[in-house]
């Protein structure tokens, strides 16, 4: 039970970092070869091969995942329902509106009908519904992963070879420090002085639902 609870307990410290601006801002890059630092940072799964049964799991996770986020096209409605928008007062291509009880159930449980952030692109009269982000635990193997959202369609997404800063704020001024910093190995952090983090946070998968091209439905943010 009080393993339970420091698990709990951590993911609402890790939930604010893991919507850190560093990586929402890398959607300006859109692929993970545009050749940004943010690249440098980010693990991604292994396409599996599109089977009937895996691509069978896809369209039964996207239909559940549409009906249940209709309620959410209305971003008031998402903060009545417990999502907290990260940042928003910050000029980015989508904003992360974030569930902490949610991101906890991930640990135990998966609910396609239950994303641990929504994602929105801000408009004129508000914000529209564009996708949803779902967590896992960083100690998910791939097969584990799959079991939540199948990989022959879906790639997850967790950052690695990440320099903290000697002050220990992941969010940094200083450009060689952080998700989408300059400093990409051990011996570079030592040199200046930081915290080095091989894996940092859990895996990520953003899901887009609301688009008609499967490849922009799967998409690492498709642009």
């Amino acid at each position: 039970m009080l393993l339970r609870i420091a698990i709990l307990s951590c993911a609402l410290v890790v939930m604010p970092a893991v919507l850190h601006p560093d990586l929402t801002a890398a959607a300006d890059h859109a692929n993970p070869a545009a050749g940004s630092h943010g690249d440098l940072h980010i693990r991604f799964t292994s396409l599996r091969p599109q089977t009937p049964q895996c691509l069978r799991r896809g369209q039964e996770f996207i239909d559940a995942l549409r009906e249940s986020l209709e309620k959410y096209k209305d971003y008031k409605a998402a903060e009545a329902a417990g999502y907290s928008g990260y940042y928003t007062q910050s000029d980015l291509p989508m904003y992360h509106f974030a569930s902490k009880w949610r991101a906890f159930k991930e640990l135990v449980r998966f609910d396609p009908a239950q994303p641990t952030a929504l994602l929105y692109k801000k408009t004129a009269g508000g914000y529209e519904l564009i996708g949803a982000m779902f967590y896992a635990p960083g100690r998910y193997s791939e097969d584990k992963l799959d079991e939540r959202v199948p990989l022959c369609l879906a790639r997850w997404h967790r950052q690695v070879n990440v320099c903290i800063p000697p002050n220990g704020a992941e969010d940094s001024s200083d450009p060689r420090f952080g998700s989408d910093g300059t400093i990409a190995t051990e011996a570079q952090c030592k040199q200046a002085g930081g915290s080095w983090n091989p894996e940092i946070h859990g895996w990520m998968t953003e899901v887009y639902p609301f688009e008609s091209d499967p490849k922009k439905i799967w998409g690492y943010r498709p642009g």
